[in-house]
């Protein structure tokens, strides 16, 4: 087998577990019920891809580096609030600085009531 055929056989394994583990849960949660949950499995979802991306790096400058690097361009502002809020809902179940809301994708991202 070669290296690249390991490293291929590596990564489909990776995204087999990772598919089934949060692509395939977290959707089933997107409900007033399992709203917070959905959100502390996204951000393990996040964590779980940073982490694969830069595994040498602390925890927070992998969150932040991966998602400047693959999400959308109107997250980069965000960034350091992100970080925050990845934080306060691990740890406390504090969305802050954000608000989390169910079915609300109009408003994703923008301000309300001061949030």
């Amino acid at each position: 087998m070669t290296d690249t055929q390991e490293i291929d056989d590596v990564a489909a394994e990776f995204r087999r577990h990772f598919d089934q583990y949060y692509l395939g849960v977290i959707p089933r949660l997107l409900n007033d019920e399992g709203l917070f949950l959905a959100f502390l499995s996204m951000l393990a979802a996040v964590e779980c891809l940073a982490g694969t991306y830069m595994p040498d790096d602390g925890t927070g400058a992998r969150f932040k580096a991966f998602v400047s690097a693959f999400f959308p361009k109107t997250y980069q502002p965000h960034v350091d609030h992100l970080w925050k809020f990845r934080n306060r809902m691990v740890h406390s179940f504090n969305p802050a600085p954000f608000m989390i809301l169910c079915h609300n994708s109009r408003i994703h991202l923008c301000e309300a009531d001061g949030v």
